[in-house]
């Protein structure tokens, strides 16, 4: 399980009620996009859409996708944790 609390987090985009992060390592390298709730208590729809997001993780090839390969469910928090292959969301290029 991955935990947050060793990143840095900047954020990158919103959309549909989530907020993608760029997760930083605090003691080192590494990177990973997180994709947290815009809400504290976010609808049924966003945690569905993550739920969805990662269970389809086996199912994304990385030539083209973005893999989720963690999903952190913590004091009633949910946050979906990707690849990070660098570069920025398609709306800021």
């Amino acid at each position: 399980m991955t935990d947050l609390s060793n990143y840095s987090l900047e954020s990158l985009h919103r959309d549909a009620g989530l907020v993608l992060y760029r997760g930083r390592k605090k003691d080192g390298p590494g990177q990973v996009l997180v994709s947290l709730p815009e809400a504290e208590s976010p609808g049924r729809e966003v945690l569905k859409r993550l739920e969805v997001e990662y269970r389809l993780r086996e199912e994304l090839d990385r030539a083209w996708a973005i893999r989720p390969f963690d999903l952190i469910r913590e004091k009633g928090q949910i946050a979906l944790v990707l690849e990070d292959p660098g570069g920025g969301p398609l709306d800021q290029v």
